[in-house]
This record gives structure tokens, sequence and C-alpha cells, in this order.
């Protein structure tokens, strides 16, 4: 009569355990951790590894009371460069099977980072541009300028490989120098570097030489390091009897001067010169100058050789150089030949002109005195004061001997305006 009995509980349970692995993506170490989480206590993680040559690495993992798991590829087996693929599972109290899989990569290749070259600029907050290959990197800009204050800036690399930063706020000028890294997605690491100059001063510039109608050409200096820069010229003259402007240009030597080649059928007339040069960093140097060129008259020695003559005689005769004189009150100029000038009359006394402004003219003699005035004064012959001190120009140049060219009709009228008008008036 004796009943024994005996009770027991189940549980059926079809839920599978919660397993997920830690996204490894692209990594440089070749023993990389592998980890995640699962909600089976206790359980152990079968971990596969397949790398990219196709060889298998298995692992285990407990999962811990917190649900993480971890397992560290050992050293002895690291993985391959390229790419990999883990599949990991969990088998609950049930026997309910989870897996899951992620991949990674194995990258041991550094970035490619390029600084683009920096020339000589005057901008004091210049561009930094570059390219790389690690595309929606960070670039981490260092900048140091001549007083070692560094200014760090970033960009992000492009869809184009590119990137840029830009200084917010002016560096001093001198040399400075440009450190650039960049981290790609498996943690290498590329850096380079540049320097650069920040230059605001203009180069020395000067015209030194104006042009005259012997030597029709127009020369200066700037410093020796602009050797083969070009001089950019602007000049304004009197031209086959029209005032013109014309552009001209010259090459730096390497000494630092400069000079235009002739200019053509240069006429009398004023001469306007407006130069610039631009060096390296974009400095801008200008200089300004003019002359007028006249048919004015030169003290000469009546007994030296008034072809060649350029000093100033006794007995103040003033003729024009190159060109005979007949006496005291007869002065030819190249075939109209002046009798019985009033040197006050004219507002000559006291001036001179260089003799390398005096234009072409032969020494034939046709007396025209009638074309410069209206009636010869026979009655008022003078001398021409030879006490000649300011210049017409402020940049003279030397002596020349006279071509075989007469006066034109022009010329002619323009040395009549002169005698009854007297010359212009021109600053030292």
């Amino acid at each position: 009569g004796n009943l024994a009995t005996v009770s027991t509980n189940g549980l059926i349970d079809l839920t599978l355990p919660v397993l997920n692995l830690n996204p490894i993506g692209d990594i440089n170490d070749v023993t990389p951790v592998i980890s995640g989480t699962s909600d089976a206590i206790g359980a152990v993680v079968n971990i596969e590894l397949l790398d990219t040559n196709g060889d298998v690495l298995d692992l285990t993992a407990t999962v811990m009371p917190d649900g993480t798991f971890s397992v560290p590829v050992p050293g002895t087996d690291p993985i391959p460069v390229g790419a990999f693929t883990v599949n990991a599972s969990v088998v609950d109290p049930a026997g309910n099977l989870a897996t899951v899989s992620t991949n990674g990569l194995i990258d041991l290749t550094l970035p490619i980072l390029n600084l683009n070259p920096l020339d000589p600029t005057n901008n004091q907050t210049p561009t930094i541009t570059g390219t790389s290959d690690a595309v929606g990197a960070t670039v981490v800009v260092d900048i140091t300028d001549v007083n070692g204050t560094v200014s760090t800036l970033t960009g992000i690399v492009q869809p184009d490989n590119t990137f840029s930063v830009t200084l917010g706020s002016n560096l001093p000028e001198g040399a400075f120098t440009v450190d650039a890294r960049v981290e790609d997605d498996a943690g290498n690491q590329t850096s380079t570097s540049t320097g650069g100059l920040i230059d605001i001063t203009p180069p020395a510039f000067e015209i030194t030489s104006l042009p005259s109608l012997l030597n029709p050409v127009i020369s200066g200096t700037t410093d020796p390091s602009m050797a083969g820069a070009i001089v950019s010229l602007e000049v304004t003259a009197t031209i086959l009897g029209l005032e013109t402007t014309i552009s001209l240009s010259a090459t730096v030597d390497n000494d630092g001067n400069w000079q235009t080649t002739n200019i053509l059928n240069l006429d009398l007339g004023l001469v306007s010169v407006n130069a610039s040069i631009t060096d390296l960093a974009g400095n801008v140097a200008t200089d300004s100058d003019s002359t007028m060129l006249l048919g004015l008259f030169k003290n000469v020695d009546e007994e030296a050789d008034p072809a060649t003559s350029s000093t100033s005689g006794s007995d103040g005769i003033s003729v024009i150089a190159g060109i005979e004189s007949e006496g005291t009150d007869k002065i030819d100029l190249g075939g109209v030949k002046v009798t019985n000038m009033d040197a006050e009359a004219a507002g000559l006394s006291g001036q001179s002109a260089p003799l390398d402004l005096i234009p072409s003219v032969s020494a034939d003699s046709v007396d025209l005195s009638g074309v410069l005035s209206d009636e010869p004064k026979a009655s008022e012959t003078k001398t021409i004061d030879q006490s000649l001190s300011s210049p017409v120009t402020d940049k003279p140049s030397s002596s020349h001997t006279q071509s075989d060219n007469a006066l034109s009709p022009e010329e002619q009228q323009l040395v009549k305006k002169l005698l009854e008008n007297g010359p212009p008036k021109f600053d030292d």
C-alpha cells in the first residue's frame, strides 16, 4: 500500500541566445582582440577566423557575468595583411544555437600625403593645400612662423583626394614651415613638411636713363636677385609726329641692370615713362620719369670743332652742336640760318640743353632767316648768354656726334616758336 511519487519541471525554450560581435573594420594590428556580447552567461563562444589566404584559426571565449566575451589572436598566429572574416557561435542550455559574423581588414600601408609647394608670397594668410588618398580623414597642419609661433589647422580630405586650410591671422614677414599629418582608418599615420616665405617688400627699382634722339633707349636697375624678371614700360612720346603710347619690355640681367631696345621713329617732344616690375612674391615696384626732347642750343667754344664740342666758349656764342657757326650773329640750324637773334627776348639766356637732346641736323647753310621771323632785326644783333647752368632735363647723358639729317619743317617751326616765346620751364 506504499505510494511513491516524484515530479520535475521543464522549460520549452525555443529562443535563440543573443550574440553580437563588435565591429573590427580596417586595422593595422595583426593580433587584434575579437570581442562581443551575449546573454548566454557562462556559455562558451566558439570563434572561427578565416584569413585572406583561406587559413582558419579557431578560438574560444566564455561569456562573462556582464555579458561580454573577448579573446586575442595569439602572437604565434598573426593575421596576414588583407581581408579576414570572423564567425562566432554560442549554444544556450536549451540547445539553441546563435551565430554571427563580421569582417575586418589588416592594412599596414601608410596613407599618401603630399603638400603642394609654396612659392614666395605677399599674402600673409596663405592657403595650404595638398592631396591624400585617405578620403574623409582629417589632416592636421602645424604652421610655424619666423618667430617660432605655431598655428594648428585641420582640413578634411575630399572625395577628389584634395584638402586645404587657410590661416585666419597674418603671418609675419619671413620664412615659415608647414608640418602636416594624416591617419587612415586602419590607424596608419603619415606626415610631411614644406616651407614658405612671406615677402611683403618690393624690390629696389629705378629708371636711370631716359631716351634721347641719338640713344632712344630706356634703362634702369633693380635687385640682382630679380635676374630674368621682365620690366614692363608704358611710354608716351611723339612718334612719327603723333603723340603715341607704346608698351615696351626689358629683361633684367644677372647684375640687376635692364635696358629696352631702340624706340623707333622718336621725334621731338615730351617723353613720359611709367615702368614696373613684379617679384616672385607678387610685390610690384614702380618708377616714373619724363624728359623733353628739344632742338635747343648748347654753348660751344667758337674756336673748337662745333661738330664734336660740348663746352662753353668765352665769347658767349651758343650754337647747336654739330652745326657750323658763321660769326657771332649767325647760327646755322641744319639749313636754317638764324641771324640777329635776341637771346633775352627768346628766353634762352641762362638755359642749356644736354647734347643728346639736340636733333640731328646738317651743316648746309641756306639763309632762311625770314622763316624764323617776320622781319630780320639787323639793328638788334646780340649774342646768346653762355652762362648756361640749368639743364632742361635732370638726367643728361654723354655727348654724341650729330648725324647728317636736316631739320624737318615741323622742327624748324618748333625752333621758331622757341625763339619767339622762350623754352618751357622744367623742374630740376
